[in-house]
Order: structure tokens, then sequence, then C-alpha cells
């Protein structure tokens, strides 16, 4: 079974890299990622 991870930042001056390499250090496969504030949904696919 293929591991599948998921990071997320809330603005677009954060950057997501820290959140990606743990998620392959711990043999995440594929992994979706998202730059959007939690206070609105309405952008996500």
């Amino acid at each position: 079974m293929r591991k599948t991870g998921y990071c997320r930042v809330s603005s677009s001056d954060q950057n997501p890299r820290r959140q990606i390499v743990q998620l392959e250090e711990i043999g995440c496969e594929m992994i979706y990622q998202e730059h959007i504030s939690g206070a609105s949904t309405s952008r996500r696919d």
C-alpha cells in the first residue's frame, strides 16, 4: 500500500518544504499540498 501525505501552509509567504521533507522521510510516495487559508474552503478542489 502506498503512503499518501498532505501538507498545507496558510499564507503565500510560508514555505511547505519542511513538511514535504518530513513526509518523504516517513515514506510518503504521493504528497498533496495546498497554499490556502483555513478560513475559506471555497477555492479548494
